[in-house]
């Protein structure tokens, strides 16, 4: 196709150059139409009046209109039909289009009327026609049309009046009535052809440069589209109507797992997996119908043979030339979803064993207590805790108790039903909720399925083999009871079933509560009770079993409630184990008795000094300022080491071995000696027995309590007592009552005691008599004294 804006000022890209030839022939096409057209009148005409007009000027019309005919059907067959209608055809139009006039003006002029040829108004308005030559396509050529009419009008004019064949008047207001011209009437003409002339051509040249701006912003507009569907990394594609990809960046066919070529020609909602396939489908159908003019949404899509991956859908209404319908915006969002996933896990589930975690299991909780309020089922929850597992987290380290527990939560979801949710709520505690409860016997048989699965010993990965139990409590959901209060009431069972005995389960009963309540409300007296000095200390007397007479004190805690009285030990001494205020306390009633004992020692004139013991709980052993603790007290008092007594039960010992015997010897490079309390009640062999750095063994009272039976019944007593001679360890038996338990035991070699035979735990005043006066007799029990010296014999 020959370019009509070849000898344009502008260069247009081939495409464009290509399109408005195109444009441009059809224009041609048409305007050569009306020449036909226009030819073919007037030759009709000139034929008609042919008899009527001289023969001069018939023959002019004959010259000029048959080759102009000729022409305009020989180009319309051989160059518009045949597509080769271009730049030099057109420039021969304009020629012979003006020039044909002009001859045909000035036949008339010279064979016929002048003034018909400069003052007909259909010839006027044909020379501005052609002056202003529509459809030009170049600036130049509309000048050159107009230049060209301008001039052979003026030289047509020029010509019949300096041959006289035109008058030329002075007068333009008679022209119109006389035969003529005025210069002002031609001049006119000249200067209307010369505007109309500089119009077109401004026309046509603006016309053309908004043409090349709006080509160069959508070509721009183009490559930028181009750009960012080409090089980003989110997938494009145009859809036609029924999301059928008409084409795809690449993008997209790395996501989908193919190329684009292959993309073509297929269906989008065809690669989305699943459910999702509909989904895509009924995205397109809403913004294709008008129904909304964008829509956005996230499905799983196959992506060859790597599986699903997911992907951000963005649907849009195309523009109309685009040739499409849809354009569709894909995103890769898979690492977003994992990462999601991830999230919910870490919020929602226990990282260590997998189960759920306390929030999501108060979400079930929750949930399931309103389906059963609505389907009138019935909701339990257990609460376990492991016991004993402190022990063999420390014995054994983190990473072992971390086995444990993922073993425990393995084991438990076997041990429980598909409908059941298990939890670990932290540490060693776990929960479980049950649905679909009939009566108690259905969580009595998962309660029992849950112990039988712990029962079985645990093999940890360091090739350890432990064993485990848990006391579980069960609280079943009540009419009007919310997540709280269940959730309490599992609590308060577990913890009744771990007082009561370890490895079993308990079902909530509304007393158990009453006594929580009366354990927080003990819990908060006992911690005000150090600061508001409700606490005192009583001393019990080790006597020789000879001569009665004192050579210790044992310093035991005793609590003055100001509203509920003395408040036996048994009572608070476990909760301040638990709650871990043994620590304060103790450290107190340590600095209390090395005090006490150190001032009493020095009011003694016999000089003979008190040894005073003091009780060692399994928190304060494991506490890592005991050692500074019992310095401090020894410095402030100025008691004498040797004189200060730290005794630790059996059990206590044996439960971190390693650690205890560490911590024993620490103690005892102060100087300070060491007793085994509860002595042959615990679990503690020969050979531990001779690691730790002891000097006293106390026999337990329940050995003592034994003396009074017959036969074999104190072997036991028997025995610790060879066995403290064999270690050359002193030996003390505990809860001596009876004269019948003295009189065995000294038989037996055991040389001291205690007990209330001898006295019962002492107010600080009554030790303060025992050094007055030297001897101290209580009603009812043997009278002992301070010391043999200046004292009566004993009974």
């Amino acid at each position: 196709m020959p370019n009509p804006h070849e000898d344009s000022d502008r260069s247009f890209d081939a495409d464009t150059a290509t399109l408005l030839g195109r444009q441009f022939a059809d224009a041609e096409l048409r305007v050569n139409g009306v020449r036909i057209a226009v030819m073919g009148v007037l030759a009709i005409a000139a034929t008609v009046y042919a008899p009527h007009l001289s023969r001069p000027l018939a023959l002019t019309n004959f010259v000029v209109l048959a080759p102009m005919l000729a022409w305009a059907i020989g180009q319309h067959l051989f160059a518009h039909r045949t597509g080769r209608a271009g730049g030099r055809l057109f420039l021969a139009n304009i020629v012979l289009d003006i020039t044909a006039t002009t001859l045909l003006l000035l036949g008339y002029g010279v064979f016929g009327d002048p003034n018909l040829a400069v003052k007909s108004p259909i010839f006027s308005i044909y020379f501005v026609v052609l002056a202003t030559r529509p459809f030009t396509g170049s600036p130049r050529r509309a000048a050159f049309a107009a230049s060209l009419a301008t001039a052979q009008y003026a030289g047509l004019v020029t010509f019949l009046l300096l041959t006289g064949r035109l008058p030329l008047l002075s007068d333009p207001m008679v022209s119109g009535m006389q035969a003529g011209t005025t210069l002002l009437d031609e001049g006119s003409k000249v200067m209307m052809l010369i505007v109309a002339g500089v119009v077109s051509t401004y026309a046509t040249g603006w016309i053309e440069a908004t043409l090349v701006k709006g080509i160069s912003a959508r070509r721009n507009a183009d490559a930028r589209f181009r750009s960012v569907f080409e090089q980003t990394g989110v997938g494009v594609a145009l859809l036609s109507e029924s999301s059928t990809i008409i084409e795809a960046n690449e993008a997209l066919a790395t996501f989908l797992g193919t190329t684009a070529e292959r993309l073509a020609g297929e269906q989008l909602h065809g690669f989305a997996a699943g459910e999702d396939s509909d989904a895509v489908g009924a995205m397109a159908r809403e913004v294709v119908s008008g129904e909304r003019g964008s829509v956005s949404g996230e499905q799983r899509y196959v992506r060859g043979d790597s599986g699903p991956v997911w992907g951000s859908l963005t649907l849009t209404r195309a523009p109309a030339e685009s040739g499409a319908r849809l354009i569709a915006v894909l995103q890769d969002v898979t690492q977003r979803k994992s990462l999601e996933k991830e999230l919910l896990k870490q919020a929602f589930y226990d990282q260590l064993t997998g189960l759920a975690n306390r929030s999501l299991f108060r979400d079930r909780v929750q949930h399931a207590l309103a389906r059963a309020s609505r389907e009138h089922d019935l909701v339990a929850v257990m609460f376990l805790d492991l016991d004993n597992f402190k022990g063999t987290n420390d014995t054994l380290g983190h990473a072992a108790g971390d086995d444990l527990l993922s073993i425990v939560a393995t084991r438990l979801l076997n041990a429980t039903r598909g409908c059941d949710t298990v939890a670990r709520l932290g540490g060693d505690e776990f929960a479980v909720l049950l649905e679909n409860v009939r009566t108690d016997d259905d969580a009595t048989i998962v309660a029992g399925r849950i112990e039988q699965a712990l029962s079985t010993p645990v093999p940890l990965s360091s090739g350890v083999t432990v064993r485990v139990s848990a006391s579980i409590g069960i609280a079943r959901a009540a009419a009007g009871d919310g997540v709280e209060e269940l959730l309490r009431n599992a609590d308060v069972a577990m913890y009744a079933a771990k007082s009561a005995a370890c490895g079993g389960h308990v079902f909530f009963d509304p007393s158990m509560h009453a006594a929580l309540v009366d354990r927080v409300t003990l819990e908060g007296d006992l911690r005000r009770a150090l600061d508001n000095n409700e606490f005192w200390v009583a001393y019990q007397p080790i006597v020789s079993l000879d001569s009665h007479e004192v050579l210790g004190i044992e310093a035991l805690l005793r609590w003055s409630h100001p509203t509920k009285g003395n408040i036996p030990p048994a009572d608070f001494i476990g909760l301040a184990e638990e709650t871990g205020l043994i620590i304060p306390i103790g450290r107190w009633v340590l600095r209390q008795a090395c005090q006490r004992t150190a001032q009493w020692n020095g009011r003694r004139t016999d000089g003979q000094r008190f040894s005073v013991t003091v009780n060692i709980s399994v928190r304060q052993l494991e506490s890592p300022t005991l050692v500074t603790d019992v310095q401090a007290a020894l410095t402030e008092s100025g008691l004498a080491p040797e004189t200060l007594v730290l005794e630790i039960t059996e059990n206590a010992l044996m439960q971190r071995a390693e650690l205890t015997i560490e911590r024993l010897h620490e103690i005892k490079a102060l100087g300070v000696r060491l007793a085994i309390d509860d002595f042959g009640t615990g679990y503690s062999s020969l050979s531990y027995l001779q690691q730790f750095p002891v000097d006293i063994l106390k026999i337990d009272r329940s050995f003592t309590d034994g003396l009074m039976g017959s036969g074999q019944d104190d072997a036991l007593a028997r025995t610790i007592i060879a066995l403290g001679d064999l270690l050359t360890l002193r030996t003390i038996a505990e809860g001596v009552e009876h004269a019948r338990q003295h009189a065995r035991l000294r038989d037996l070699g055991c040389d001291y005691g205690q007990g209330y035979l001898f006295s019962q735990p002492l107010a600080p005043s009554d030790m303060d008599r025992l050094l007055e006066k030297g001897v101290l007799e209580v009603p009812g029990e043997e009278m002992i004294v301070l010391s043999l010296a200046g004292a009566p014999p004993a009974k």
